[in-house]
Formats: structure tokens, C-alpha cells, sequence
């Protein structure tokens, strides 16, 4: 099994699917852009490898909201539940 955390899911989201760039991303996250590209290639390193070696793939953090600790509740990550309510033109 391998674990994806809250900040890799976020790089990934905001670069690869809402396509913002590297510098806009760390900004949004609130992060310097070296640890967004960690984050990014970590995360990116993570789903390939789920996908070649045919592991599990699981969130840490994000998907259970009563935990103390969820990056949702306490807004460390910026993640978003509904990727719809961002728009590609944020960038």
C-alpha cells in the first residue's frame, strides 16, 4: 500500500488537473516552490508506482474529517472537497 499525503494530493491537483504552474501552485498552498516540486514529484512518483507494481493507493489525512488532524478541517493544505468550485482560470 502506498500512502499519499494531504500536500502531495494538493500539488498534484492544483498542477495536473487544474493546471496551474509551479509558482502560482506553492503560492496558493503557501508553500516555498522547492517543496511544491517535492511534494509534486513525490506524489507523482507515488501514482506511478500504484499503477506499474498494481498497489493500493490511499489518502492520509483527507478522508476522514472528524480526525483532528485532517488537512480539510484544520485548512493546512488547501485542499478542496469539489475541484468544481475552483476555476482553471485562477491561475
Amino acid at each position: 500500500m502506498i500512502i499519499l499525503e494531504p500536500g502531495e494530493l494538493e500539488a498534484l491537483r492544483l498542477v495536473d488537473l487544474l493546471d496551474y504552474n509551479q509558482e502560482s501552485a506553492a503560492e496558493k498552498m503557501g508553500i516555498s516552490r522547492k517543496t511544491l516540486w517535492r511534494d509534486l514529484h513525490e506524489g507523482r512518483r507515488k501514482v506511478v508506482e500504484t499503477l506499474v507494481e498494481g498497489k493500493r493507493l490511499e489518502m492520509a489525512g483527507c478522508a476522514d474529517l472528524d480526525k483532528e488532524k485532517c488537512c480539510i478541517k484544520n485548512h493546512e493544505c488547501g485542499y478542496v472537497a469539489n475541484p468544481s468550485a475552483e476555476q482553471k482560470s485562477d491561475n
